[in-house]
């Protein structure tokens, strides 16, 4: 039986024993893991934009719609999934501007013009993780708190 997305029922896949397991166990497992999100050969599907060269990207910057949709449209459901999956992480962005994200981009473009931008886009959340937001700007008092470090010197404003 087919995957029908209509259906309820999606046809069983996988092992029996998988079938039962709750989904925030397998989810849990996965993330627990420090295995690169790669195959044995350090390769990885990218889709839509991500699948492009930089040239693309650089073209699309350059023409007459430097803020083309569909590029924005898949770096920002890049970026939004990096905040899901990556513990520890409220904004992978912290507190930099579209705009200077963009001009990381198009400099990191120029100088890896032959790179799938899958590729930058990994790039940038390297250079951007040691600056992420990793607590909600609404938590931010009440989180410390909860780990017994207001008054720290170490913890934030």
């Amino acid at each position: 039986m087919p995957f029908d997305p209509q259906s309820s029922r999606a046809a069983p896949r996988g092992p029996r024993r998988l079938r039962g397991m709750p989904l925030a166990a397998v989810l849990g497992a996965a993330l627990c893991t420090n295995l690169p999100a790669k195959d044995v050969d350090g390769r990885f599907a990218a889709f839509g934009p991500g699948a492009r060269p930089c040239t693309a990207y650089a073209a699309m910057r350059g023409g007459s719609d430097p803020l083309d949709r569909d590029w924005i449209a898949w770096l920002t459901g890049y970026l939004s999934a990096f905040n899901v999956i990556v513990p520890g992480t409220f904004n992978i962005v912290g507190d930099y501007s579209v705009e200077e994200v963009l001009a990381w981009l198009d400099q990191y473009c120029a100088a890896h013009p032959d790179e799938r931008f899958a590729n930058a886009a990994a790039a940038l959340t390297v250079a951007l993780y040691p600056e992420r937001n990793n607590l909600s700007p609404k938590t931010r008092g009440r989180s410390w708190d909860k780990w017994g470090t207001s008054g720290d010197a170490s913890a934030p404003p």
